[in-house]
């Protein structure tokens, strides 16, 4: 205080006593315990153990959900014949051939599938080949694969199935057959197959 200035005169107030026409009461600082319920630890068990759960869930859609197919029944022999494979697949290359499927339904029969294979050779034309033959395949599910089905043609390189799907969901159509030298001829077709209307 600078000097010359008179200080204030000091008042002392009992803090339980009315002020101004207030009353004020000054309480001491308590810090609260915390304490350990039951509802604490049910919260801290579900979520230890609900995160790992969900987080596995959405693990197991995405595996099932991007699953290709069934893994092959005999993996030791296939991997023995793997030099046998690679020189099919040259052969068959060689031939020229290319396959297309076309898919219709009956419109009085809507599970019943008929799949038209074009069978076209290096220059455009049909190709007229032996041992013609198709398979329905269900990529998760061995139960639904259909028997194998013997091709009906009506045009040169033009081959026609129909057989009965016991569900919708995705599908492979296996197609195979020969040259007139024994080479064989193989193509796999996936295509998804939508609930009858």
């Amino acid at each position: 205080m600078p000097s010359g200035v008179a200080s204030p005169p000091k008042t002392e107030t009992n803090p339980t006593e009315p002020h101004d026409g207030l009353a004020m009461t000054l309480e001491p600082f308590t810090r609260q315990q915390f304490r350990l319920t039951g509802r604490h630890v049910l919260l801290g068990l579900v979520a230890f153990l609900g995160v790992p759960a969900v987080v596995n869930l959405v693990y197991l859609y995405w595996a099932l959900d991007t699953w290709p197919g069934r893994a092959e029944e005999s993996p030791y022999r296939q991997g023995l014949s793997y030099n046998e494979q690679i020189d099919a697949i040259a052969r068959q290359n060689e031939l020229g051939w290319r396959a297309e499927l076309l898919l219709s339904r009956d419109a009085d029969e809507p599970k019943l599938v008929i799949a038209e294979v074009s069978l076209i050779d290096g220059n455009g034309g049909g190709v007229s080949a032996e041992g013609v033959r198709g398979r329905l395949v269900h990529p998760m599910q061995e139960i639904f694969d259909s028997p194998v089905l013997q091709a009906e043609s009506t045009t040169r390189g033009r081959y026609w199935f129909a057989e009965k799907l016991p569900r919708s969901g995705a599908w492979r159509f296996r197609f195979t057959a020969k040259a007139a030298d024994g080479t064989p001829f193989r193509r796999d077709f996936e295509f998804r197959l939508g609930e009858a209307r």
